[in-house]
């Protein structure tokens, strides 16, 4: 029992560290774009080379751990996340400051991947999905906390400590790595039954549609957390403290939604809790829309909150749904997933340094996310 809750906490200890990554320092955008002399499409660049760099360690930590064994590669990802963070913080200019974002994003890639995979070793049935959806909360959980931690942080020092931060974090997990036992067991796969795998799912029509809405909510969150740090800041004329509700209203709309989505559930089915989910979605969408630019930034970000709210339990219950398509598969149904999240999150990110850091860009990244799910739940509907 005590090793279960050590293995638990250290799970979600490295989990969470991973996750925060690509926003812990997005209330230091403005600051950057001074230090560095650079533009603010660049600066923003910087989030995007991360998930580069996400993209590229999600590929290789996979390839690498079948060849040469979790435990080697995910202590070598680790490491490098570690060394990357210091590079970053010791970055003399934007050259290396986005070199050092693309070594950070490939680090802290292989944690997560490579911990699911443990945690299939450790834990079967119940115990198995509870873990599974505690590391949901993770993933959903660090992306909006990390800029309120980020903010307290430059609010008492500079942007480098929030690296150095970071760095502190990583080499924690490296170290809790040792009171646990990962096996360094080298599991060589055939090629035949990996592509069968891909394959299933790729063939599936209502899986390509969960990935599809799943990916443009994630990317849909992200675009939000780069392009307000210019709104708020600049058109609000917020403090970096105050940024931090920002980050408290995410945090609180997802555990929030994860309450009450265990309560729909319990209640509904599941088809009926994606439509309930998808309509208060909307609903504060619309009251979004609604709120003008001369509106206090406070009551865009409770409108905000109530759509992320909707949001999560939509999205949580279209990631129990897709793993539920082949339960056999439920490993690589989950990288699938994880790989749509990093995949269209890049190509929000790719987009938003090109684009201008308005209310009216935040709506739009919304309305094109819940475009897209409101036809992928009709075409989900339809089929089944």
């Amino acid at each position: 029992m005590k090793e279960q809750l050590l293995i638990t906490i250290i799970v979600c200890f490295i989990s969470f560290v991973d996750f925060i990554g690509g926003t812990i320092y997005i209330s230091a955008l403005p600051e950057l774009s001074i230090i560095f002399q650079a533009s603010s499409s660049l600066i923003k660049f910087s989030i995007t080379a991360y998930f580069f760099g996400l993209v590229v360690g999600t590929i290789l930590s996979g390839f690498l751990s079948e060849a040469y064994g979790r435990k080697h590669v995910l202590i070598s990802f680790i490491l490098l996340g570690a060394l990357s963070g210091l590079f970053c913080a010791f970055s003399q200019s934007i050259s290396q400051f986005l070199v050092g974002r693309f070594l950070q994003g490939m680090g802290q890639a292989g944690g997560p991947i490579l911990v699911m995979s443990f945690v299939a070793d450790h834990f079967k049935g119940d115990a198995y999905k509870r873990m599974v959806s505690l590391l949901l909360v993770m993933v959903s959980f660090g992306p909006g906390i990390a800029p309120v931690i980020g903010s307290i942080i430059l609010h008492f020092f500079d942007w480098r400590a929030i690296f150095y931060f970071l760095s502190f974090l990583d080499f924690l997990s490296f170290i809790f790595l040792f009171f646990i036992n990962i096996e360094p067991v080298i599991v060589r796969r055939k090629v035949k039954e990996t592509l069968k795998e891909y394959m299933f799912f790729f063939r599936h029509p209502l899986f390509r549609y969960y990935s599809l809405m799943i990916g443009s909510l994630y990317g849909c969150l992200y675009a939000f957390l780069v392009l307000c740090p210019f709104v708020f800041r600049i058109h609000y004329g917020w403090k970096v403290i105050d940024f931090t509700w920002i980050g408290l209203a995410i945090a609180f709309s997802d555990s929030l939604g994860s309450y009450f989505e265990k309560v729909l559930t319990e209640r509904m089915s599941s088809q009926n809790v994606l439509f309930t989910s998808l309509v208060l979605t909307i609903v504060f969408f619309l009251a979004l829309l609604l709120i003008g630019v001369p509106v206090e930034g406070q009551w865009v970000v409770a409108i905000v909150t109530l759509f992320m709210f909707g949001n999560h339990i939509f999205s949580t219950c279209l990631t129990s749904d897709a793993l539920k398509l082949g339960a056999e598969y439920s490993n690589m149904a989950s990288s699938l997933i994880s790989f749509s999240k990093v995949g269209v999150s890049l190509i929000v990110l790719v987009l938003i340094p090109f684009i201008p850091s308005t209310l009216t860009m935040i709506k739009l990244t919304f309305f094109i996310a819940l475009l897209i799910c409101t036809l992928g739940y009709m075409k989900i509907r339809k089929s089944s």
